[in-house]
């Protein structure tokens, strides 16, 4: 799995890492050439953190053909999307594995942010978790054959479970529109006495305010 880790001038014993994962792979989080850190990596390497970005299945240089005519694929297969669920897992086991990272946050741009939700789901070390849910339509099996295709995932509770498992650390959800429903994942942040910990926006973030958001 293709990644960058980029680290903070300030020197501090132990750091908190953050991972972020764009729908387009590391590539909009440089600047044009890929030489630098884009503006929201640079903000985040100012603030002290460890920065990492990944190029999930399929996107970014980890991008490639893949025959799309086979029967029965993911009979035995998982799909593009749960690939790329397991590649945030596998690079948030990176960060926990690294002696200078304290606590990790985790944030999905784009699309990205379904996937991270799902992740997050799976991965109760994270600290704070901020994912742009590009107002995705959680009630509609459509959009989920479209957009995120797991086999069985509703059945399993999808999106609403993930963000459940979240509960009660810090979880910001935005660019809902009026789309991505929420109701049910205030109920169990409230019945947790956890209310203050979740945060939902129907429009999307600025960068300023997602760093903003991680570094608190």
């Amino acid at each position: 799995m293709p990644a960058t880790v980029w680290m903070p001038t300030r020197r501090n014993r132990t750091k908190t890492a953050t991972l972020i994962v764009h729908e387009d792979g590391r590539a909009p989080l440089t600047n044009p050439g890929g030489e630098s850190p884009g503006p929201v990596v640079a903000e985040l390497l100012r603030k002290g953190h460890v920065v990492m970005a990944i190029d999930c299945f399929q996107t970014g240089e980890a991008k490639g053909a893949r025959a799309k005519e086979v029967q029965f694929f993911t009979t035995y297969n998982r799909t593009d999307d749960a690939n790329r669920v397991q590649d945030i897992l596998t690079a948030i086991a990176h960060l926990r594995n690294r002696p200078d990272v304290a606590q990790i946050n985790l944030t999905g741009m784009g699309r990205a942010g379904l996937w991270c939700l799902l992740a997050r789901g799976l991965a109760p070390q994270i600290n704070r978790t901020v994912v742009d849910v590009a107002q995705f339509d959680n009630t509609n099996d459509e959009a989920f054959l479209k957009e995120l295709f797991a086999p069985g995932l509703r059945r399993a509770g999808e999106l609403r479970t993930a963000a459940a498992l979240a509960a009660p650390s810090p979880l910001l959800i935005h660019h809902t529109g009026d789309s991505f429903r929420t109701d049910w994942i205030s109920e169990v942040y409230q019945t947790l006495g956890a209310s203050s910990e979740l945060e939902v926006q129907k429009d999307k973030l600025t960068d300023a305010q997602v760093t903003n958001w991680l570094h608190q």
